[in-house]
């Protein structure tokens, strides 16, 4: 489904999130090695820090809070909350993993981020679209657009490379 403009931002930050998840994926099938996990892992690491940590504090901090405000029967904003802590956990426990831990732990997390990012877009995406008027789109645009700009290090459009 074709996204509204003000959610577009968000959107293009699940793609390089998802980009990663396919990095992980193809890295660990490719190479299921421990020197190759821990090249996984560093990558992680830093699109968790310049990318997933901003998106999850403006999801939470503008995004979710409309929503509860505007549609307080939906209950997704506090699902996907959860989901943020715990994979912010996952993202920080990397750091003290190795050998086989720390290959079943990143196919984890890469599959964990991926059906997180996949509820966001087809369910909480796709409700909000069918249920806020223009008017509610057009300041949550502008409020995701500012906090996308205060929080986020790393700007869209990520890419991932196998060197």
């Amino acid at each position: 489904m074709k996204r509204h403009p003000a959610l577009i931002p968000l959107s293009h930050q699940h793609h390089d999130a998802l980009a990663l998840c396919v990095f992980i994926d193809r890295g660990l099938k490719k190479e299921p090695t421990v020197e190759n996990a821990q090249r996984l892992r560093a990558q992680a690491a830093q699109t968790y820090e310049l990318l997933v940590k901003g998106h999850f504090e403006v999801e939470e901090a503008v995004l979710f809070p409309a929503i509860r405000r505007r549609l307080p029967e939906l209950a997704l904003p506090d699902e996907l909350t959860t989901e943020h802590r715990s994979l912010q956990r996952a993202f920080e426990n990397l750091a003290d993993l190795d050998g086989a831990d720390l290959i079943a732990a990143l196919r984890r997390l890469g599959g964990d981020l991926e059906r997180h990012i996949r509820k966001e877009e087809r369910a909480l995406f796709q409700t909000i679209q069918e249920k806020l008027d223009e008017p509610a789109f057009e300041a949550l645009g502008k409020a995701i657009t500012a906090a996308i700009a205060q929080v986020c290090l790393a700007p869209a459009a990520q890419t991932f490379s196998d060197s």
